[in-house]
């Protein structure tokens, strides 16, 4: 990061779509030569800017409509479930969908590694003063279900990660469901 860098905008590795799109062509090829395994998951952590946090907990209600927000009169919300489903994939295999939905702050903020010579008295975080930014967050953990003692059938291995990919896509545009 260089001093130029805008401190009050959120980093991230570029739109769900792209990162998806992208990542999946290459854990499918990779899952078609991938060791054994009794376990596949898929994560993503999706941040939808907003003005406030207000308006965030505004915002994070759509997605979660089955629980009331107080967007004034609440702080430091935080929403998990799993919603398991069966797979479409394997007959029998249940998939984890388990969902985390909060507002998040970024307050960026610069530091001094080590003690000042000069300054012994100095502090060694620096708050920026830059822009406070909010975002929506959702956190996504899609995974087979633990328990499992055998090995997954492999040559189903893309095909199951590709599910759990369609389920994080449902849930980043729909919200959650069941």
């Amino acid at each position: 990061m260089s001093i130029e860098d805008d401190l009050g905008e959120i980093k991230s590795v570029g739109s769900f779509r792209s990162a998806e799109t992208t990542f999946s062509a290459t854990m499918s090829d990779w899952l078609k030569d991938c060791p054994s395994t009794v376990r596949l998951a898929y994560g993503a952590v999706l941040l939808e800017p907003v003005e406030n946090r207000e308006k965030g907990y505004l915002r994070v209600a759509e997605y979660v409509p089955a629980v009331k927000i107080d967007p004034l009169g609440s702080e430091d919300f935080l929403y998990q479930i799993n919603r398991p489903r069966e797979s479409t994939t394997v007959k029998g295999m249940r998939l984890n969908r388990l969902s985390k939905w909060s507002v998040a702050s970024f307050q960026p903020v610069r530091f001094s590694i080590g003690i000042p010579q000069s300054q012994p008295r100095q502090p060694l975080v620096y708050s920026h003063g830059g822009t406070l930014a909010m975002a929506c967050r959702a956190e996504f953990d899609l995974s087979t279900a633990a328990g499992i003692q055998q090995e997954l059938p492999h040559d189903m291995l893309p095909r199951i990660f590709n599910e759990l990919v369609a389920l994080g896509s449902e849930i980043a545009q729909y919200g959650d469901m069941p």
